[in-house]
């Protein structure tokens, strides 16, 4: 994949989840961050939104929603030819492509920005690596079924995969993040260890 669209918006949470839902049946990845960061609101009035796309969407289609919901456009389309930055969690650097010269395969998880859902990026996937990796340091813990449901990018069940060396089931209802979870397993050489 030679970049990634993105389209960075600022909404209120008024019309958040109409213009989201729209977006995903373009076929786009939406992140919503609080953009306020009021820790004493229980639900933000305003967030971030981020919607990626693998090719370009049609400008007409999208001109056609702000119209509807009576955004202001500005810059519709940037492309996002650059990389994700790499991140440590545990004993882990979760990186979007694998650099064969410094890839350790016990070290590093690759996830290419895609379809589904989970880079490691986003505080929800980053606060669940954490987690996982506290739980795994707890030597007297001995899981023999493990499920990842809704596996996205399949992150989490790549990552405990790695960890406890065991069977992992993941399960989604988007046919997008199971056939993204198949090829990532497969990417990072965990394939024999998970089932999707």
């Amino acid at each position: 994949m030679d970049s990634i669209w993105l389209l960075k918006l600022k909404l209120s949470n008024k019309f958040r989840e109409g213009i989201e839902n729209y977006l995903i049946s373009m076929n786009a990845t939406i992140t919503s961050l609080d953009a306020e960061n009021n820790p004493n609101k229980l639900k933000p009035e305003l967030y971030d939104t981020s919607a990626f796309f693998i090719k370009k969407p049609e400008k007409y289609i999208i001109k056609q929603l702000f119209l509807n919901f009576n955004i202001k456009i500005k810059d519709i389309y940037k492309n996002n030819s650059r990389s994700l930055d790499p991140i440590s969690i545990g004993p882990f650097n979760f990186l979007e492509t694998k650099n064969l010269t410094k890839f350790i395969i016990s070290k590093n998880i690759i996830i290419p920005a895609g379809l589904g859902f989970g880079t490691g990026h986003h505080p929800s996937t980053k606060g669940i690596l954490y987690v996982l990796t506290k739980i795994y340091l707890k030597k007297n813990i001995n899981y023999k079924n493990i499920i990842d449901v809704g596996c996205g990018s399949g992150i989490l069940g790549i990552t405990m995969a790695k960890l406890w060396k065991k069977p992992i089931e993941l399960i989604d209802i988007d046919k997008r993040s199971i056939k993204t979870s198949k090829a990532n397993a497969k990417l990072n050489f965990v394939n024999s260890f998970i089932k999707v």
